[in-house]
């Protein structure tokens, strides 16, 4: 009886990397949201200019958005998720000018993040691979 085994190596791997990158922009966006609890606030800008973002982004005009609104992740869509597949990193802060000062004053990104990873990153992750299908 013979067998023979139809290897899909690259299409599992393209998989993984998507199934990584949705889970990474996950954890990425719980950091965000627990970042805006802990920043130091005296306008908000700061607290509503912080966001995820693809590598490369620039932040071009966040300081005058975000006196008006919350900023979203720019271009969540396939082609961010599709970045971060094809780098393996996504970018998490404020693009406003004084926000590092504000870091480094009142850390708010760091301790963020603490308190995501983890169990919570974890979570994250395996529901990305889940719904890929892993």
């Amino acid at each position: 009886m013979a067998s023979r085994i139809n290897w899909k190596g690259a299409v599992v791997e393209k998989d993984a990397r998507k199934a990584a990158a949705a889970g990474l922009i996950a954890v990425a966006d719980e950091v965000a949201r627990e970042a805006k609890g802990i920043v130091h606030v005296k306008t908000g800008t700061c607290k509503r200019s912080i966001h995820t973002a693809p590598p490369g982004y620039s932040g071009a005009g966040d300081f005058e958005k975000a006196k008006r609104t919350d900023l979203q992740a720019p271009g969540m869509g396939a082609r961010f998720s599709g970045l971060v597949a094809q780098y393996g990193v996504v970018w998490l802060g404020s693009w406003v000018p004084y926000a590092c000062v504000l870091e480094n004053r009142f850390p708010y990104i760091y301790p963020a993040f603490e308190k995501v990873r983890g169990r919570a990153a974890a979570a994250h992750m395996a529901r990305a691979f889940k719904m890929a299908g892993f």
